[in-house]
């Protein structure tokens, strides 16, 4: 192999990449059957999964609605800006939107982007694998190991932590810029760091280590400075351009004076991580080590992949390529350890924890989603094992290498999980859509499945909502949630009048029978009518005629003045 900058190698042709990717789509519908057949219907009905639903819906609609802001959303009214309070997906968005023009409902539109991340993320690993080693069977199983890591399948509910395909071509397009110089290179390694570092803030991270390390790793050589310049130019335009997308977040974070939690340390990696399997392991092997790691974070790449990269990284170890993919990976692990690095009973401040004193990436609570990185350096290390076979031994042996890297992370109970049908929009959505503007209150209240659910339905009505869904609650709407486990009296009916609720949604399926029997007073509080009934789905209409007090104890300044607003009807 040359021991050039980095090995030359063949293009790799439009042809090589459309059969990796139907056949890597082919494998994940294989390792997720039967999901496939119910992609319009089902999926995991976790907060995290139907409320990313939402969030993209949310974005297309803040995106086509005249004078809408980013940040704005209709949860958690009636505070404002409160789409800060998760992560944006706007490249997930822009992945989405074609879906959507096409007809495809939002369910079906956010499970084909996620379902695109396994081809995608295969095919970005088989590109760097065969830029730095120029073999496309060590190419093929790069893109297998990266793609069908068993750490992805623990963060399926999560779209932004499965949308990795832009990692590998940000690397890939540093690689191909030094070899080539040409200018069309810079272009697309602008355009991949801007979609890796909008898909989420972990994303963001990666792009900047993975790139730093990069950089760093390339200036040692001084034929190499020129292109680390012009690639060190193109990150920097792309982080200038994420800057300004993300300034209005960033200034409404700050306003709300979130702050990472104590939890951070608790969600870091750990050294014994990489020796974690998955919950959805089935193998005696897998179970065994997954019984013996005492970390609640499964990092661990697979028995073929790290066994391919030891004996890749031993046999061409003088490589460049090699030693780049290190540096990476070692970059990447380092911030996956969080704010406190631990060695046996020892502790020590770890990288991350300066990272933590920026802002918004202070308020990153799971470092060990930054292993990322260091699992796609294993993959193509997996490459470089095989690229330092003898041809004819490469033909033979990848098949069956390949053939039991899939065998040892077939998801076994993932697949039914997802062909769970996600609860339909109920009949209350549908009437709320053609209702007159106003807040509503969607109960039982509850922090742990239904807010996410609700705002999923609300994509039917978009009304501003109480509810809401995020990695943070905004302050006085949990007291409002807490009163409404006594609707209706007449001492919730005055409290939501005050506040400017005008609708009252209720699931008495999700109730208990005492609490359903108190759903049908022989006489409702004075002013409020059972608007709609549909059985166990019921909404009351409060009317905004009453009494109005001045504040509300503990919302802050300035909140119940927008809140009244409703009944002057300044806020519809």
């Amino acid at each position: 192999m040359p021991r050039s900058p980095l090995p030359t190698a063949r293009p790799f042709g439009f042809r090589s990449g459309a059969a990796f990717t139907v056949l890597y789509a082919l494998l994940a519908a294989a390792l997720l059957w039967p999901w496939p057949l119910h992609l319009a219907t089902s999926g995991l009905p976790i907060p995290d999964f139907v409320g990313n639903v939402w969030v993209l819906e949310q974005n297309l609609h803040n995106w086509t609605t005249p004078g809408a802001e980013v940040v704005s959303s209709n949860a958690f009214w009636p505070h404002e800006k409160t789409f800060a309070y998760n992560e944006a997906l706007f490249a997930q968005t822009l992945e989405y939107i074609p879906a959507r023009a096409l007809g495809a409902g939002p369910l079906l539109a956010h499970n084909l982007t996620l379902f695109a991340t396994f081809p995608l993320c295969g095919l970005g690993a088989a590109l760097l694998a065969f830029e730095l080693f120029g073999s496309r069977w060590g190419a093929f199983v790069a893109g297998l190991a990266f793609a069908f890591s068993s750490y992805r399948w623990d963060q399926f509910p999560h779209l932004q932590s499965l949308s990795l395909q832009w990692l590998p071509l940000v690397l890939w397009s540093m690689v191909r810029y030094e070899r080539t110089k040409e200018f069309k290179t810079l272009g697309a390694l602008f355009t991949f760091a801007l979609l890796l570092a909008t898909s989420s803030g972990y994303s963001a991270v990666l792009c900047a280590v993975a790139g730093g390390a990069a950089l760093t790793f390339l200036l040692v050589r001084p034929e190499s400075r020129r292109s680390v310049l012009g690639s060190a130019a193109a990150l920097i335009m792309a982080a200038a351009a994420v800057y300004l997308i993300f300034t209005p977040y960033r200034e409404a974070q700050q306003a709300f004076g979130m702050q990472r939690g104590g939890e951070v340390i608790d969600w870091s990696a750990r050294f014994n991580s990489f020796f974690k399997p998955s919950g959805y392991a089935v193998w005696p092997h897998l179970v065994w080590l997954r019984d013996q790691a005492t970390t609640q974070k499964p990092l661990f790449a697979g028995t073929i992949p790290i066994a391919l990269a030891l004996f890749g990284m031993v046999t061409l170890r003088r490589e460049r390529a090699v030693r780049l993919m290190l540096a990476v990976g070692a970059a990447s692990l380092l911030l996956a350890l969080g704010p406190r690095v631990f060695v046996f009973d020892l502790s020590f401040p770890g990288p991350f924890a300066l990272l933590a004193e920026l802002p918004v990436i202070g308020m990153l609570r799971t470092p060990s989603r930054i292993a990322a990185g260091t699992l796609l350096s294993i993959a193509i290390l997996a490459a470089a094992g095989l690229a330092a076979l003898p041809p004819k031994q490469r033909r033979v042996m990848a098949p069956i290498l390949s053939a039991l890297l899939l065998l040892e992370v077939w998801p076994r109970r993932l697949g039914p999980d997802l062909s769970r049908e996600i609860p339909k929009a109920p009949r209350t959505s549908t009437w709320l859509k053609t209702a007159p503007t106003g807040p509503v209150l969607e109960l039982p209240w509850t922090d742990q499945d239904m807010p996410a659910m609700y705002l999923y339905w609300a994509i039917e009505h978009w009304q501003p909502m109480v509810n809401g869904w995020g990695s943070f609650q905004p302050p006085g709407s949990l007291g409002l949630g807490f009163i409404g486990h006594r609707w209706p009296t007449p001492y919730t009916s005055r409290v939501f009048r005050r506040v400017g609720i005008r609708y009252i949604v209720v699931h008495a399926r999700e109730m208990t029978d005492e609490r359903k029997a108190r759903l049908r007073p022989p006489e409702l509080p004075a002013g409020v009518r059972l608007a709609a009934d549909f059985g166990d789905d019921l909404v009351w209409e409060i009317s905004p005629e009453g009494a109005v007090e001045e504040s509300v104890p503990g919302w802050p300044p300035g909140l119940y003045a927008r809140a009244s607003s409703w009944r002057s009807g300044a806020g519809r």
